[in-house]
């Protein structure tokens, strides 16, 4: 990212869920989130940023997003027969 810190770069990110444990290979710890959040800062160009809300932390980090969509988990009743549903922020730049 600190290659392309320029005015017209608009930059996409959709990091690994910090829940996802070891379901990734490479998972992120809070000091990554946290080192992103400082190169977001310093980015001159634009940004879209995609997290889930399961996690208050990101909040703690990123502060609150532009804006929070609720989505039903695709796999997941509850024992009323309706679906869970689960949170994503925005947060951007433009």
């Amino acid at each position: 990212m600190k290659r392309y810190n320029k005015p017209r770069v608009f930059f996409y990110l959709d990091p690994l869920y910090y829940s996802g444990g070891k379901a990734y290979r490479y998972p992120f710890s809070l000091q990554d989130y946290k080192d992103l959040k400082t190169l977001l800062d310093n980015h001159s160009g634009t940004y879209l940023l995609n997290l889930s809300m399961q996690n208050k932390e990101m909040i703690e980090i990123f502060g609150e997003p532009n804006l929070i969509e609720t989505y039903p988990k695709p796999t997941t009743n509850t024992s009323s027969g309706t679906r869970e549903k689960w949170g994503c922020g925005y947060w951007w730049k433009f």
